[in-house]
């Protein structure tokens, strides 16, 4: 016995095949393109210097890195130049001359970054260092500190 169907029976199970295929099509790609992973990491990054001759009172300092801001001094010291870190996010290269009890080593330099992780992709150099000395100031080789850049 060979069964018939109508073409009406026919159309309506194609569009019903069809439109169960583009559901499960969507449901499934929207796992698939846009997600970026876990949200990495933000905050504080240190930069802190060791060695250093006790009298050093002043250092020109340069800090490189991707992308940082809410740049501030760590304690005790005083930014010179500029006299207000920006607030905005820089990235390249920053400079600034930092004055306070430097010698010895100690937190120096905070910022912030999007992603601690990268801690790696950031670098500082001491330029230039001084020493007080009646009134003015000396010059102090910089090859004593040791500057890096550490998680907070």
């Amino acid at each position: 016995m060979i069964r018939t169907f109508s073409p009406r029976w026919v159309l309506g199970r194609v569009v019903t095949a069809l439109l169960l295929a583009s559901s499960a099509l969507l449901l499934g790609s929207s796992g698939c393109g846009g997600e970026t992973g876990p949200t990495p990491p933000s905050g504080d990054l240190v930069v802190e210097t060791s060695g250093g001759p006790a009298s050093a009172e002043a250092v020109v300092l340069r800090l490189i890195g991707p992308s940082m801001s809410d740049i501030r001094v760590g304690g005790g010291l005083t930014l010179l130049r500029p006299a207000q870190a920006p607030s905005n996010s820089i990235s390249g290269e920053f400079r600034t001359i930092i004055r306070g009890p430097l010698g010895g080593g100690r937190q120096v330099l905070l910022f912030w970054v999007p992603d601690v992780t990268k801690v790696l992709e950031y670098s500082v150099e001491i330029v230039e260092a001084a020493a007080g000395a009646g009134g003015g100031y000396q010059r102090l080789p910089t090859t004593s500190f040791v500057p890096k850049v550490v998680k907070r």
